[in-house]
């Protein structure tokens, strides 16, 4: 028109693109820590420490990790849901799920995969990853 464009009608329906094969993770099921004492108990105070502030994240941190706390600490309380651990030829990888609360009493679902290792003893995050491993294709 002379005033502009108008819609005449929504948009036709058409099929979207074939959908590919879902990945497979590399950390394929999330059945807990069990095959890394100590660890399960370490991670929920390292996620503390990374998404709330509370805490000394140092404690937990390999020295040649570059992780810093989130600043300003966006949430007041995180559990851990689900976490999954495998071995790897490059070390020993954690995928975790958890609820994280901010200030208000919202919660939101975060997922982090990790590269943890031990020393002197204790389990400490060598490595935050930018998402989980795949599984190597068959």
């Amino acid at each position: 028109t002379g005033s502009g464009w108008v819609v005449a009608g929504s948009p036709a329906r058409v099929s979207g693109p074939p959908r590919g094969p879902t990945p497979e993770l590399l950390v394929d099921r999330f059945d807990g820590l069990g095959d890394a004492p100590g660890l399960d108990e370490m991670l929920p105070r390292f996620l503390a420490a990374y998404l709330t502030g509370v805490g000394e994240l140092p404690r937990y941190t390999s020295p040649s990790a570059s992780i810093v706390a989130v600043h300003p600490p966006p949430f007041t309380r995180v559990e851990v849901l689900r976490s999954g651990v495998v071995e790897t030829p490059d070390g020993t990888e954690v995928a975790v799920v958890v609820e994280a609360t901010d200030g208000d009493g919202r919660g939101q679902v975060l997922e982090y995969a990790l590269m943890v290792e031990q020393r002197d003893g204790r389990w400490e995050v060598s490595e935050l990853l930018p998402a989980p491993s795949l599984a190597p294709s068959s």
